[in-house]
């Protein structure tokens, strides 16, 4: 797989300094190396060790366990989402492994960003958005660990980049949110955050909004938003004190806070870079829209996983822009593939594919 992902670099930055439509910056030769990659990741997720006490050493045993059981039978006894249930009954009928288990549900995440891509680039740039996306040290957490939230934030994706294409929230866009609820229930802020009409919203005003939010962080008081989900499955699994006593990282986080507030500034500037587009502005409001998510649920243990329904964003608010610029564009291709390709290396997001 080394050999393989060496390759795979190299092409890309080959192909990032490449004309459009030369011998190897064109729709065939860029889709079919993201064939080839895709493939082969599948695999070494799939045939990977499963850590004990991970959640995916529990899907693993959940998954055999509803091979046993009709379809009516496994939603009975199972205590996950109702469509991550399903989806693993399904698997089931036709694969016996664990492992094919794991690699189909690999291949469903990234097929569903693919597709999503598509709505808003040129399928031969789809290869840069799969490649930022992999170079993120979180997405390994997403294909690996926490597979039923990684499901339903490649939906959030494919929602936001449909809203993107069309300008509107049409009923598929909440459908494909639903969808996501019911792989992983953490997606309900979003649906309710979505049902704001963020499009009509200034920007400024919106950023206005985010320092309200960001008060009660910084004042490490409880927002009182919090007070509708204080009863609900996940809010209550979060928050309970095997959590507290299993989560090292503590709450409201400052280092999380900057993170998320420094690609808001990035996205600013990118903002100006790409000519005050439209659709990036909406995507730009779309992240800060979604970070409120993590501003409000900071007092509570694993707030990245709050914080990543916004930070999924961040390769769209990225490599987007230079899909639509035309000056020096392959300069700024390189640039941005270089640095992508130089944090994956230094923050070992490529490791478990070694």
């Amino acid at each position: 797989m080394l050999f393989i992902l060496v390759i795979f670099t190299i092409l890309l930055g080959f192909i990032s300094l490449s004309r459009h439509n030369s011998i190897i910056n064109n729709n065939y030769f860029n889709n079919s190396l993201l064939t080839i990659m895709l493939l082969a990741s599948a695999v070494v997720v799939g045939m990977r060790d499963i850590p004990f006490g991970t959640d995916s050493f529990a899907y693993q045993n959940t998954f055999l366990t509803f091979q046993s059981y009709s379809l009516k039978g496994a939603i009975k006894i199972g205590d996950q989402e109702p469509l991550f249930v399903i989806w693993q009954w399904l698997v089931g009928r036709l694969f016996s492994s664990p492992q094919s288990f794991f690699i189909i549900t690999y291949l469903l995440f990234s097929i569903i960003l693919i597709f999503a891509f598509t709505k808003i680039v040129e399928k031969r740039f789809v290869v840069f958005l799969f490649f930022g996306y992999m170079s993120l040290s979180f997405y390994e957490n997403l294909i690996t660990n926490i597979i039923r939230q990684g499901l339903a934030i490649s939906l959030v994706i494919l929602a936001v980049c449909l809203y993107l294409k069309t300008g509107k929230r049409t009923l598929s866009f909440f459908l494909i949110l639903a969808l996501a609820l019911l792989f992983h229930y953490s997606a309900a802020p979003i649906i309710i955050l979505s049902l704001i009409n963020v499009k009509k919203i200034k920007l400024r005003n919106l950023l206005i909004m985010w320092f309200i939010f960001l008060i009660p962080f910084l004042l490490k008081t409880k927002n009182l938003l919090i007070a509708p989900f204080a009863s609900s499955k996940v809010l209550s699994t979060y928050s309970s004190e095997y959590a507290v006593n299993l989560y090292g990282g503590g709450i409201y986080r400052t280092d999380f806070l900057l993170f998320s507030f420094f690609f808001i500034l990035i996205g600013l500037y990118m903002r100006r870079l790409c000519s005050y587009n439209v659709k990036y502005e909406l995507l730009l409001k779309i992240y800060i829209l979604f970070n409120l998510y993590f501003l409000t649920f900071g007092s509570l243990p694993f707030s990245e996983r709050f914080a990543l329904y916004s930070w999924i964003l961040i390769p769209l608010l990225i490599w987007y822009p230079l899909s639509i610029i035309e000056k020096k564009k392959s300069f700024a291709v390189f640039g941005v593939y270089f640095l992508f390709l130089s944090i994956a290396i230094i923050t070992g997001s490529f490791d478990y594919l070694i």
